[in-house]
């Protein structure tokens, strides 16, 4: 059971949560502008939507949080700026199964990696790796499954 000023919040579509300290007159801004700062991120507040459990509604931004028994706050950020900012968790050396090429490819990241950035060094790899002709667009459309395997570090 959380404290009177303690809110649930669930980021999404990462389902990150954290529970924050909030008085019953901060804004949905405010939260954005905690929420930003929490994932170092700079992004356009005009990309994220609130949306209130106890309420069932979705907050505008100058909407107070108010002061809700066991709130939870569900905040989408739009899928792209998401995988921007969603760390891979600490690995070193790792293979990457590439599906349904069934591609094995031995690669060493580190905590701060993006998912961005592994995508980026797969996509080079890809590139330079062609024996024979690969349509990288029909393999997306298909779906593309990239597993890993190893223990963490």
């Amino acid at each position: 059971m959380l404290q009177s000023n303690q809110k649930k919040i669930i980021i999404l579509p990462s389902y990150r949560s954290i529970i924050l300290d909030l008085s019953s007159t901060t804004t949905v801004f405010d939260l954005f502008q905690c929420i930003q700062q929490w994932l170092q991120f700079e992004g356009s507040f005009k990309q994220w939507t609130c949306y209130s459990v106890s309420r069932q509604k979705w907050l505008n931004i100058s909407e107070e949080i108010g002061n809700y028994q066991d709130e939870t706050i569900y905040i989408k950020i739009r899928h792209d700026l998401e995988s921007q900012i969603q760390k891979v968790e600490t690995w070193n050396l790792k293979t990457i199964i590439i599906l349904p090429l069934n591609h094995h490819l031995n690669v060493e990241v580190q905590s701060t990696t993006t998912l961005f950035e592994l995508f980026e060094f797969i996509q080079q790899h890809l590139k330079q790796f062609q024996t024979k002709k690969i349509d990288l667009k029909e393999v997306l459309n298909n779906g593309l499954a990239i597993l890993f395997q190893g223990k963490n570090g």
